[in-house]
């Protein structure tokens, strides 16, 4: 056990003291990574100092640093004074810089002293309530954010869609890898047979060139911006030039350099075109630039001061905007993506907003059955101090990027709003920590958006999760999510009685092997070969499997999307790779050269979708109870 005095820092600094394991024991941190954790989120080392100076900022601040409103009342706060009234005078700033007068009563007191001075705990509240939005609000001198939200966000009528990342969609129009032209097509196809949804991976920009290349969707450079290697070169602003993909697709695996290279070179000429012609930009693109308040310094961060570098970029960036809201103003199947848990570590993100990232840890997960090693995922964790201070400006921006293209969003890892498993640097997995984030504050933020953005919000809650977070997700309206590859059972029928009306129902992930491959048992096998499961554990799933999948192997596709469309899930999505029984992943998490991740083409072609018996007759059956 940590000494009492560590444990008292540590609780101060919000580092968790210990967290269930996959056997149900507690596991606790040791000394060295929590006294590195508390100097990398304070700025100082382990002492009593650290935890006086928290008591300190707590009565100097008077004011909790964070207030939310859920509907719009004010909730029962505690507040620092060294005066005491029956009532307290406030005055709130809204985002018009209109005042607000609010008034609260006192409803309790407690005498405290610090440091041999006496000072008031003041219990206040108020029946006021206020409109959703972002508040200042300044009482007794001091000041704090106010974020009112809705409580809840609405629920949508039943529906389904289907899940393909982009990279792998395959098309006549083969310009090396699938992108916004075959995501419009792929909308307009699923909406025209029933669907109301396209879900797909993270379309931000990632590094395809140079050595340290890494073309995984979730170690995205920013979370501001779009990727311009999904660009259709053949529909560009001001552009009537038309460029031929000159390579062959006959292989399984996008090659993204050369895909890219080819991308860059018609972009290249299109840009310079676009600005010999408009030297100050089109109407329609200053508008756009208006709209995007980092873009300079992301493009400056892109072209490491070329000029020329820069122009590609501002107009690749106009373009993705054009392409992607053309795909959402088109009325047909929304646009449902996925927001990543971190950005790359020498991205621009990281670098333009360095303050907000904690240095010398990397996010991960601690080791389990399925990951014996832990997960090191790669990527900086936010500190929960400096993105309060920033009133979460760098959060509400990412989640308004996301909502003015699509209007659902599902949030990858959703406990990252809780609390996150913090690594030190040099370190195995197994020597990390968890340290809490303003949960409460990060979902009024996340639902206010989303409310402002008509939009629907998933939280992807797989694998062990507190338990404040799935009741967190029912009481705001966030959908969880239930796949029934974590949910089949001996007998199969049963196993569907697990799904509830707020969930979006799935067979399985990007991260997880295709049905066919799971109930064959492939996934199990390609595992151990990977050295992701040990041989003890795949003789136990092994084992495990024998007993649940011998009926499962009467019970086909069909039946399965039978009974997930009757169920009572607010949403289905269904993956296209199912439908053709498809045994290769899109990812295996923790391999990294050991398997192509985030490469592998669809093997059938989209124009092929509307032929095939599968697709029409899973469709069918969709439609058939979701309608």
């Amino acid at each position: 056990m940590l000494p009492h005095s560590l444990r008292q820092a540590a609780r101060a600094c919000g580092i968790a003291l210990s967290y269930e394991g996959p056997d149900k024991t507690q596991i606790q941190p040791n000394e060295e990574t929590v006294k590195l954790l508390i100097k990398e989120l304070t700025g100082q080392e382990f002492g009593e100092g650290v935890i006086n100076e928290r008591r300190k900022n707590l009565i100097q601040d008077k004011l909790p640093k964070i207030i939310v409103c859920w509907d719009g009342y004010f909730p029962v706060s505690w507040i620092s004074s060294e005066t005491f009234d029956q009532t307290v005078e406030g005055e709130l700033i809204n985002e018009n810089d209109s005042c607000i007068p609010v008034i609260f009563t006192v409803e309790d007191r407690i005498t405290r002293t610090f440091e041999d001075k006496k000072y008031y705990r003041i219990k206040i509240s108020t029946s006021q309530k206020i409109d959703f939005g972002y508040y200042d609000f300044e009482l007794g001198g001091k000041s704090c954010l106010v974020i009112s939200a809705p409580q809840k966000i609405e629920v949508q009528a039943k529906s389904w869609g289907i899940f393909a990342p982009v990279y792998a969609l395959r098309s006549s129009a083969h310009q090396g890898v699938g992108g916004y032209k075959e995501l419009l097509d792929v909308s307009k196809f699923i909406y025209g047979h029933g669907g109301t949804f396209v879900g797909t991976l993270p379309l931000l920009p990632v590094d395809h060139e140079g050595q340290d290349a890494n073309h995984s969707p979730y170690s995205p450079l920013t979370r501001l911006f779009w990727n311009e290697i999904f660009l259709d070169v053949n529909n560009l602003p001001e552009s009537t030039e038309k460029s031929a993909f000159l390579h062959p697709d006959n292989s399984d695996y996008v090659d993204y350099k050369t895909a890219y290279s080819f991308k860059k070179t018609v972009l290249e000429k299109a840009a310079h075109a676009f600005f010999e012609k408009n030297p100050e930009g089109t109407p329609e693109y200053k508008a756009y630039l208006s709209q995007k308040p980092y873009i300079q310094e992301y493009t400056t961060y892109r072209s490491q001061g070329n000029e020329d570098l820069k122009k590609f970029h501002l107009y690749a960036q106009y373009a993705c905007h054009i392409q992607l809201k053309r795909l959402q103003q088109n009325g047909y199947a929304e646009l449902y993506l996925d927001y990543p848990v971190g950005v790359d570590v020498n991205g621009f993100d990281a670098q333009q907003f360095a303050h907000l990232f904690l240095d010398g840890f990397s996010v991960g997960a601690p080791p389990d059955p399925l990951g014996i090693h832990g997960q090191n995922w790669g990527f900086k964790a936010l500190k929960p101090d400096a993105i309060i201070k920033d009133r979460f400006s760098y959060f509400r921006a990412t989640l308004q990027h996301y909502f003015s293209y699509a209007k659902m969003l599902r949030i990858d890892h959703v406990m990252a709003l809780y609390r996150l498993y913090c690594i030190p640097e040099n370190k195995p997995a197994s020597k990390g920590a968890y340290i809490y984030y303003p949960f409460n504050a990060l979902l009024a933020v996340t639902c206010l958006e989303a409310y402002r953005h008509q939009a629907v919000l998933i939280g992807e809650n797989l694998g062990t999760v507190p338990e404040a977070v799935n009741d967190a997700m029912k009481n705001h309206g966030i959908l969880r999510m239930w796949l029934l590859q974590f949910s089949m059972k001996e007998k199969p029928d049963d196993s569907f009685e697990s799904i509830e009306k707020d969930v979006m129902a799935g067979i399985n992930t990007h991260d997880m092997f295709p049905l066919f491959a799971y109930i064959n048992g492939i996934d199990i096998k390609k595992l151990a070969e990977h050295g992701i499961i040990s041989e003890e554990d795949k003789s136990r799933i092994s084992k495990e499997r024998e007993i649940i999948i011998p009926n499962w192997k009467k019970y086909d596709l069909n039946s399965i999307l039978e009974k997930m469309a009757q169920s009572p899930a607010q949403h289905v999505i269904i993956n296209m790779e199912d439908l053709w029984g498809e045994i290769l992943p899109q990812n295996i998490p923790g391999t990294t050269n050991e398997y192509r991740n985030w490469s592998k083409k669809l093997s059938l072609p989209f124009e092929a979708w509307e032929a095939n018996e599968n697709i029409k007759q899973a469709f069918k059956i969709l439609n058939k109870h979701r309608k």
